[in-house]
């Protein structure tokens, strides 16, 4: 086994899919994948919707800076782009929110995302454009992604507050990303029921493929008691 950072494996995953003819109308994840600017340039590249999580340290630029391909006086010959002299470097998006005026002087706006079990899900947005750093340039990309800032006001004793990234035009309404950014608790729930129920959480192997073959006969287990917990609903509703 080679190592390879988790969000390659997943790109990886994602064009595997894709050959094998899945569409997938929005692609979201957690800020381990959000992170990493490589990845969302990759999805970006492959016309990929998106929207997900990035950690409070998530650093980009709110507005395009200027680069130079101008000649060092000395030395061997420049081959990557550079910011020009006086061009601020990236600042972090929780620094954004409190000291750049394109998000502190932007009021926020209450959006009711959801019904949940718990009640209505109702968060605060602010959002203003920004531009994220290249892998291999360590310049800003000339496209601008979406910066997303949620404060949850039904959390009273903590001020939660969450940062997502997307690469969706100005022309997609805020509240269609809203509502699949914060539709990855499916993911989460599947991972909680089948550990729970279905034994997923249960395996004292010691062989990665057999690792595997639990996760498989899990899943497959869980997708069959999704499709009969359908079926008798539409009876029950019938």
């Amino acid at each position: 086994m080679v190592y390879r950072p988790k969000w390659q494996i997943a790109l990886e995953q994602y064009d595997r899919a894709r050959k094998n003819g899945i569409i997938f109308e929005w692609i979201t994840f957690d800020e381990g994948y959000g992170s990493k600017p490589e990845f969302l340039r990759q999805l970006d590249a492959r016309d990929q919707l998106f929207i997900g999580e990035v950690s409070c340290a998530f650093c980009a630029w709110t507005k395009l800076p200027k680069t130079t391909m101008k000649p060092k006086k000395r030395g061997r010959k420049r081959i990557k782009p550079r910011l020009v002299k006086g061009e601020r470097t990236t600042i972090e998006v929780q620094k954004m929110l409190k000291y750049s005026p394109v998000l502190r002087d932007q009021p926020w706006v209450k959006y009711h995302v959801k019904e949940s079990d718990k009640g209505p899900v109702i968060w605060e947005i602010k959002e203003c454009p920004i531009f994220i750093r290249t892998e291999r340039l360590g310049v800003a990309m000339d496209k601008p992604f979406r910066l997303i800032v949620a404060r949850n006001v039904m959390n009273e004793q903590s001020e939660e507050i969450k940062y997502f990234v997307s690469n969706a035009s100005a022309e997609v309404p805020l509240d269609h990303l809203l509502l699949a950014g914060f539709s990855r608790w499916r993911v989460e729930r599947s991972f909680q029921d089948t550990k729970q129920k279905l034994g997923l959480g249960d395996y004292e192997g010691r062989c990665y493929t057999g690792l595997i073959r639990h996760l498989l006969l899990c899943s497959l287990a869980y997708y069959f008691l999704q499709c009969q917990w359908l079926r008798v609903s539409k009876k029950t509703e019938s």
